[in-house]
C-alpha cells in the first residue's frame, strides 16, 4: 500500500512538473514559433506514408478546431512532447500531432498517433491511459473541476493510429474520430 502511495505522490509531482514545463516552453516561444515547429517535426517524420500522416493531424485539427476548449490549445515542442509521454518510442512513430492546454490551467488535450507497427500502437495506448491516470493525480489536488473532464477522457486504438481526446465534448469527439 506504502508502495502505491509513493507511486501516486510521484506520479502527481510529476504531471505538475509536466504542467509547470509545458505552461514555460509555450511562453517562452515566439509567436507561430510553436506551431511552426511543431510542424516541421510532423513534416519530417512522414516521409514513408504520407498519406497516413494526414489522417492523424487531420483528426488531430479537427479534433482542435470542431470542439469548444475553455482553454487555448498549443502545440508542444518535442522536448515536452518527451516529457508528456515518457517512453514514448518515437523510432516507432510515423506521424503525431498534439495539443495541449497552453495555461496548464486545464486538462484539455488532444493526442494523435500513428505508428509502424500492432505492437507499438499497443505501447503508446497504454502511455496514453498512464497519462489520463497522472492527470487525474495531479488534477485531484491542482484543479479538482478538472476530474469531470477527465473522468470522461478517452484513448482509442485503430488498427496503428491511436487517440487521446480530453475534453467538455468526448461524444462530439468521439464522433470525429469514428469518421477518419
Amino acid at each position: 500500500m506504502r508502495k502505491k502511495t509513493n507511486r501516486i505522490k510521484m506520479m502527481a509531482m510529476l504531471s505538475l512538473l509536466t504542467l509547470t514545463v509545458s505552461a514555460v516552453l509555450y511562453g517562452c516561444g515566439g509567436k507561430g514559433e510553436t506551431k511552426s515547429s511543431a510542424k516541421s517535426m510532423t513534416e519530417t517524420t512522414t516521409t514513408s506514408s504520407k498519406a497516413a500522416a494526414v489522417d492523424v493531424t487531420k483528426v488531430a485539427d479537427r479534433l482542435k478546431d470542431e470542439i469548444k476548449y475553455d482553454d487555448k490549445l498549443a502545440e508542444p515542442e518535442a522536448e515536452t512532447i518527451d516529457i508528456l509521454y515518457p517512453g514514448l518510442p518515437s523510432d516507432k512513430v510515423k506521424a503525431k500531432k498534439v495539443y495541449i492546454s497552453s495555461s496548464g490551467g486545464t486538462a484539455e488535450e488532444i493526442a494523435c498517433f500513428e505508428t509502424m507497427d500492432e505492437d507499438s500502437a499497443k505501447n503508446i495506448e497504454n502511455l496514453l491511459n498512464e497519462r489520463v491516470e497522472i492527470q487525474k493525480a495531479s488534477f485531484k489536488n491542482y484543479v479538482p473541476e478538472e476530474l469531470k473532464r477527465l473522468e470522461k477522457a478517452f484513448v482509442i486504438r485503430k488498427g496503428n493510429n491511436i487517440y487521446l481526446s480530453v475534453s467538455a465534448d468526448p461524444d462530439k469527439a468521439k464522433s470525429i474520430i469514428e469518421e477518419n
